[in-house]
């Protein structure tokens, strides 16, 4: 889309977030010191005197307010130097908890690889122990040093239970059944 006439190009720059141009006699006034105070003086002299109907003793002291807004205010630099240190020990706080998050999240990893590594060593052992245990020396022990017998088919008694509440459990077993 090409802009030839002024007035369009304006009016898409105004139209739209680009920033707006400057005359040059402004760009002008920008390069030295001098004509900067110029152009504030006559930018000034443009704008209409707002305070035309204040008093002299009201514009001299607007005008000492707005000295003293232009001089250093010690009390704002202490207030902003706290801030910043507030800023700067809340920075290093959080930077400090998480490596300590870091750190303590390392060492659950490793507990839990040490834990891992246990168990497995418990379940080896485990079936160290299963497979030591002779079922038959048991048997022979019983036997000959305990004089255990294995008993008749009339001692056995068999029982089936229909119901499967554990609060039945304490109740007496009926052997003739």
């Amino acid at each position: 889309m090409a802009l030839h006439n002024t007035t369009d190009r304006y009016k898409y720059i105004y139209g739209s977030n680009v920033r707006k141009l400057e005359p040059e006699e402004k760009k002008l006034q920008k390069d030295t010191g001098a004509a900067v105070y110029r152009s504030t003086r006559l930018q000034q002299a443009a704008m209409p005197d707002r305070n035309r109907h204040l008093s002299t003793a009201e514009k001299a002291r607007l005008r000492r307010n707005h000295e003293k807004t232009q001089t250093f205010d010690g009390r704002f630099m202490v207030v902003a130097v706290f801030a910043l240190f507030l800023i700067a020990a809340s920075a290093v706080h959080y930077v400090q908890g998480m490596s300590r998050i870091n750190t303590l999240s390392n060492q659950v990893s490793v507990l839990k690889t040490q834990k891992s590594e246990e168990l497995s060593k418990q379940a080896a052992l485990r079936t160290e122990i299963e497979k030591s245990v002779n079922l038959d020396e048991i048997r022979k022990y019983a036997e000959k040093e305990l004089h255990m017998v294995y008993p008749d088919q009339k001692q056995v008694i068999y029982y089936t239970d229909g119901a499967d509440d554990y609060f039945r459990q304490y109740e007496s077993v009926d052997v003739n059944k």
